[in-house]
């Protein structure tokens, strides 16, 4: 007799991270495999953005997995990583501003080390290429600042419609229509935090971090009333420079999220 799982949890690694590398690299899907919750891996390769065909495979992965496992539509958690984070903050705003045309209803969304504001993230791989300080942070300027210009045909100067149309949050708006679909929405953003650090390893000022834009967001989030909107701030694990986040809370938090003991006992 099948038992469907209680929830998913829709993984996106970072930028080139490969299925293997992330699942080497993390234990949230084994412990929220013990809460009864299934785990789908989404990879893109290159794409840094929610375009069109990565929107079209999240759909896709979203139906299936839920039909397939016989989960509810909103009992779904989002986790990103890198830009996999930005492309799913981007798609679960999607999923929310027209539920009628998408799969599912997110109930929840974290991303660890994520960009959610583009334009801003563009301006900071400009100033970390033109100081040029340090080698590794200014060829990965120089590389995310060339998918920009390719992707998107051209800078934010040029053309600030298309980077805000992709981007999850705007900064300078004046308005925070872009965000206002995740005011009810549990939002958890992992960033670092470590100014001193950012100087003097890789040459970088609180502009040039993803920390300062998502400090915004969130603040805005909290404004339009959302209680359940967290800015989790990390620290940089040497010397893998990889962000230490503390997975068995994570567990918890995404367990809270899907309101499990309610769920099982119904």
């Amino acid at each position: 007799h099948y038992v469907p799982p209680y929830g998913i949890l829709i993984l996106m690694p970072s930028y080139l991270q490969s299925e293997e590398s992330f699942m080497a690299q993390h234990s949230i899907m084994k412990q929220v495999y013990q809460e009864g919750i299934v785990t789908v891996v989404v990879t893109v390769g290159r794409r840094i953005f929610a375009s069109g065909e990565v929107v079209d495979l999240l759909n896709e992965v979203c139906q299936k997995t839920t039909e397939g496992f016989e989960v509810p539509k909103d009992k779904v958690v989002f986790g990103g990583y890198g830009y996999g984070g930005t492309i799913l903050l981007k798609y679960a705003e999607l999923c929310l501003k027209y539920k009628n045309d998408f799969p599912l209803t997110p109930a929840a969304i974290y991303t660890i080390g994520s960009q959610v504001d583009i334009t801003l993230a563009f301006k900071g791989y400009e100033r970390q290429i033109e100081r040029n300080l340090n080698l590794e942070s200014v060829q990965e300027a120089k590389n995310f600042r060339d998918i920009m210009l390719r992707t998107l045909e051209g800078t934010p100067d040029q053309d600030p419609f298309i980077y805000e149309s992709f981007s999850p949050f705007v900064y300078n708006s004046e308005s925070v229509d872009n965000i206002e679909m995740l005011s009810q929405t549990p939002v958890r953003l992992y960033q670092d935090t470590d100014l001193a650090w950012n100087m003097n390893n890789l040459g970088k000022s609180a502009f040039d971090m993803a920390s300062t834009a998502s400090s915004e967001f969130v603040y805005q989030l909290k404004r339009l009333g959302n209680s359940k909107a967290e800015l989790v701030s990390m620290n940089i694990t040497h010397p893998s420079k990889r962000l230490s986040v503390n997975e068995r809370d994570l567990n918890v938090w995404i367990v809270d999220q899907l309101d499990l003991v309610e769920f099982i006992a119904f």
